[in-house]
C-alpha cells in the first residue's frame, strides 16, 4: 500500500486486462492506514477515483475514532470479529452495534 505508484500501475492493469475497477474491491486495515495517514487518504481518495471499490477491514471502534471515517472513501466497513463476537444476548451491546451499522450507512 506504502508503493507510490500504486493507483497508476493498478489503474494501468486494469486498462490492459480491460477490466471495470468497480469489480475490483480493495481491503485496507485501519492498521495499514496509521504508518501514514495523509498518504493513506490521498491514496484512497486516488484509488476512489480510479473508481475501484473500497473496504475498511478489522475495524475495532473500541480502539479506535469512529469520526475521522468519514475523511475515507469507503464503501463499506468490516467490523473485527473480537468487538461483535461478545454481543449475543446483551441489549447495550446490540444497541451500540446497531448504532455503529446505522452510522456507517449514514456516512457511506
Amino acid at each position: 500500500f506504502q508503493q507510490p505508484l500504486l493507483v497508476s500501475r493498478l489503474g494501468k492493469l486494469l486498462e490492459r486486462n480491460r477490466l471495470n475497477p468497480r469489480w475490483l474491491e480493495i481491503d485496507i486495515t485501519e492498521k495499514t492506514m496509521m504508518h501514514n495517514l495523509e498518504y493513506a487518504r490521498k491514496t484512497l481518495w486516488d484509488l476512489h477515483e480510479l473508481g475501484v471499490r473500497l473496504s475498511l477491514d478489522d475495524f475495532d471502534p473500541r480502539f479506535s475514532s469512529v469520526s475521522y471515517l468519514k475523511q475515507f472513501p469507503f464503501q463499506s466497513i468490516k467490523i473485527n470479529q473480537n468487538f461483535i463476537s461478545n454481543f449475543t444476548h446483551n441489549q447495550k451491546n446490540l444497541a451500540m452495534l446497531s448504532a455503529l451499522i446505522a452510522l456507517g450507512k449514514a456516512i457511506y
